[in-house]
C-alpha cells in the first residue's frame, strides 16, 4: 500500500515537471518566432535609428517636422484594409543642383497584420525652414535600396513559380530620376 502512495506522489511530481517543462518551451519558441519576424521586416528596410535625428544640412527642418506634416495626408494612402507603416525621412539633393527636398519613404501594411502590401515616396520642397508638398510616387511594394547620385535605388520582389505566398524571389531592381519636378522611371 506504502509503494503505491509513494508511486502516485512520483506519477504526480514527474506530471508537473512535465507541463512545467512544455510550457517553457513552448513559450521560449513563440519568442523566437516574434524575433525572427522582426528581424525579417528589418531586413528590406533602409531606416536607421539616426531617422529621428536627421537635419537638413541647409535648413533647421529635422525628420521629425517631414513626419508630422505627412501626417497632415497620410489618409490619402491609407485604405480600409491598410494602414501606413514604417516611414523614413531623408535629405538629399535629387536635382543636383544645391538644393536638398525632403523624401519620406512609406510602406503600407495590412491592418491588423504585418504584411507589406504597398510603398511610396513622398517629396517635399524645403522653402526656409517650411515643408511644401511637391509630389507623390506610388512603388508598388518596391523598396527604397538607396540614394546615390541624384538617383533613387529600388527594389521590386516579384513571385517566381513555386515561391510560397509569403516570399518573393525573383528581385527586379529599377531606378528614379528626378527631373522637372517629376520622378522618372529608370527600369
Amino acid at each position: 500500500m506504502m509503494g503505491l502512495i509513494s508511486m502516485r506522489k512520483s506519477n504526480k511530481i514527474i506530471l508537473l515537471f512535465s507541463i512545467g517543462l512544455f510550457a517553457f518551451l513552448f513559450f521560449s519558441c513563440t519568442k523566437k518566432e516574434e524575433q525572427k519576424k522582426s528581424e525579417e521586416q528589418i531586413v528590406d528596410s533602409v531606416k536607421t535609428d539616426m531617422d529621428s535625428l536627421l537635419v537638413s544640412s541647409n535648413t533647421k527642418v529635422t525628420s521629425k517636422d517631414v513626419k508630422n506634416k505627412f501626417n497632415e495626408i497620410k489618409k490619402k494612402y491609407e485604405n480600409e484594409l491598410d494602414d501606413v507603416g514604417n516611414t523614413e525621412v531623408r535629405f538629399v539633393d535629387l536635382g543636383n543642383d544645391g538644393k536638398e527636398v525632403a523624401l519620406l519613404y512609406y510602406g503600407l501594411v495590412a491592418k491588423g497584420g504585418n504584411a507589406v502590401t504597398g510603398s511610396g515616396i513622398v517629396l517635399y520642397k524645403i522653402e526656409g525652414n517650411k515643408l511644401e508638398f511637391l509630389l507623390d510616387y506610388n512603388l508598388d511594394g518596391a523598396v527604397v535600396k538607396s540614394i546615390k547620385d541624384g538617383q533613387i535605388n529600388c527594389m521590386k520582389y516579384e513571385y517566381a513559380a513555386g515561391d510560397p505566398n509569403c516570399c518573393p524571389s525573383k528581385k527586379k531592381p529599377f531606378k528614379l530620376k528626378f527631373e522637372n519636378n517629376k520622378l522618372i522611371f529608370i527600369p
